[in-house]
């Protein structure tokens, strides 16, 4: 199950307010998970969810500052069957309030400040 959340202004336990923060992996336990797309799984036998993936963009807190969220557009999952390709095998796309459009890897969706 993935879905965008929407802006908590919330500390977590990696520091993501912190822009000079430390990257963090999309397995890093957050405590709260505001303006990030996540990786839900749920446990068929308890119904228990628990937090599989994140991401989260390395100037969320500017663009909410701005009102600019990032949330401000869903998440939307790629057809496997047409959006496949260079080991990719689910395409996520969420965009911002200002029109950027993140692409990530459904399968593993980057956390924060991955690529930096």
């Amino acid at each position: 199950m993935h879905y965008l959340t929407i802006d908590s202004n919330s500390d977590t336990t990696g520091d993501l307010k912190d822009p000079t923060g430390p990257p963090q992996p999309g397995s890093f336990p957050l405590q709260t998970l505001g303006q990030c797309v996540v990786n839900i799984g749920v446990d068929p036998v308890t119904g228990k969810l628990t937090l599989q993936d994140f991401f989260a963009p390395v100037g969320y807190q500017k663009l909410n500052t701005g009102d600019k969220d990032f949330s401000s557009s869903g998440v939307t999952l790629l057809d496997p069957t047409v959006f496949v390709g260079g080991g990719v095998t689910r395409v996520a796309l969420a965009g911002s309030k200002v029109g950027t459009l993140y692409v990530m890897d459904a399968n593993n969706l980057g956390g924060y400040k991955q690529g930096v």
